[in-house]
């Protein structure tokens, strides 16, 4: 960083119950090779010893600061630190998200902060591993070229359409996340946003999403810098048919904010997508009356004119739909029965 005066780096850590990952966490921020950073730890209200270790982990670091709220959520924890951060005579130049039981790369603000300075950027993102109690898991996502995005190349990249990569597969790219973890700001480019504090699902999808018309210019780091710890998770089929409801909600709501064409060509598509998985969740569930009021909404909007050009899978869903309420009924449980059934954890390598 010697041509370079070190700009500030904010970071935000929410912290909740995590008291068995939180200070290997800490860690990997401590072994930054970066030191201008200030970390904001923001206790949500935790019931095991996460303050008390958080508190002991960082008290000898003037470099980290410790909030305390009752127990609100993610998005409730980030927003007191985005209002502290604004309110301080903090003034970071970049700023980026990290929950209590990931971990990042030492070189993880290093190589953000060249990249972006370098390259003027208002933003970037990085590949990433997930990791279990065995190790990095495997997989065949393969590492995209380090390249410089415009306004819809980083909608592209997003929403992994397009040939951003260069060749690469989108959908297997090792950058590919809907979360915000392995992503870097330019503070002053999202200052003025905040998380939507009732959302329980999805909240970094509309943080986003919503960050998009800020960033004019993005720069892919192709290194693989953030670790995604792999963890049981309570989902059931009813959880996934909540968070998939939830989810459309957001995009319905997005869909009607004045974006530009590509974004809300894009928003369209998936609202379609949502509409077609959550009439299939609901089919699992044997919810009748669920089933025919998605069916009717899912049939109404995938035959909707539209200014927008549809995939030829969303053009063979509408075929589909032709067929009638009981023939997709018999479609999706036969189809899906199995697919829902991966989604429950049996793996026995996931971190508690």
């Amino acid at each position: 960083m010697s041509e370079y005066k070190d700009p500030l780096v904010a970071i935000i850590v929410p912290v909740y119950n995590t008291g068995k990952y939180v200070c290997e966490c800490i860690d990997s921020i401590i072994n930054q090779t970066y030191s201008n950073f200030k970390c904001c730890l923001i206790n949500d209200g935790s019931t095991d010893n996460s303050l008390e270790l958080i508190t002991n982990h960082t008290k000898n670091d003037s470099r980290f600061i410790i909030l305390n709220q009752k127990n609100k959520g993610v998005s409730s924890a980030r927003n007191s630190a985005l209002d502290y951060i604004s309110k301080s005579d903090m003034f970071p130049d970049y700023i980026f998200f990290l929950d209590s039981d990931d971990l990042i790369s030492s070189n993880f603000i290093n190589r953000f902060v060249v990249e972006l300075i370098g390259n003027n950027a208002d933003y970037g993102f990085c590949s990433y591993d997930e990791f279990d109690k065995r190790g990095v898991k495997q997989n065949d996502k393969t590492i995209p070229q380090p390249q410089i995005l415009d306004n819809n190349g980083i909608i592209s990249q997003f929403f992994m359409i397009d040939d951003w990569s260069f060749g690469g597969n989108i959908p297997s790219s090792k950058t590919d996340s809907r979360f915000l973890s392995n992503r870097f700001f330019k503070y002053k480019c999202i200052s003025s946003l905040r998380f939507k504090e009732h959302l329980s699902f999805c909240e970094d999808h509309d943080f986003f999403i919503r960050s998009i018309p800020f960033l004019t210019k993005g720069v892919c780091v192709p290194d693989i810098m953030f670790f995604y710890r792999m963890r049981k998770s309570s989902l059931s089929h009813r959880s996934m048919e909540k968070n998939t409801l939830i989810a459309l909600s957001v995009y319905k709501e997005l869909f009607e904010s004045d974006f530009n064409y590509k974004l809300k060509n894009c928003l369209f598509s998936n609202i379609l997508d949502l509409l077609w998985r959550a009439v299939s969740y609901s089919c699992e569930l044997n919810d009748l009356k669920k089933e025919k009021e998605l069916y009717k909404e899912c049939s109404v909007f995938y035959k909707k004119h539209s200014p927008f050009p549809l995939t030829f899978r969303q053009k063979r869903r509408i075929f589909q739909l032709n067929f009638g309420f009981k023939f997709n009924r018999v479609y999706f449980k036969q189809k899906y029965l199995k697919k829902l059934k991966k989604h429950q954890n049996d793996n026995p390598y996931l971190f508690e």
